[in-house]
């Protein structure tokens, strides 16, 4: 797994295609007091992010931010079940 210079930790990274767009979704432990969530544009690339079971995860791609939260809802709701 690469590990992220800024977070000192190992991140996975899993390539999801949607309409010919790449979807990366990286994953990392949660650093302890410090719990992300919502969502923001940054030089072209929606992102996604939320807290869960210990870890942070985000979704980025160059899709719009409504695919890109739909994602992250569907995502989280199969993750629950």
């Amino acid at each position: 797994m690469p590990t992220a210079f800024w977070l000192k930790a190992s991140v996975a990274a899993v390539v999801y295609r949607r309409c010919r767009h790449a979807l990366n979704l990286f994953v990392w432990p949660s650093r302890r007091g410090e719990t992300l969530g919502g969502h923001a544009i940054r030089q072209g690339y929606a992102i996604s992010c939320w807290p869960r079971g210990g870890l942070e995860f985000w979704a980025v791609s160059d899709l719009d931010q409504g695919a890109i939260d739909a994602f992250a809802r569907a995502y989280r709701q199969a993750s629950a079940a």
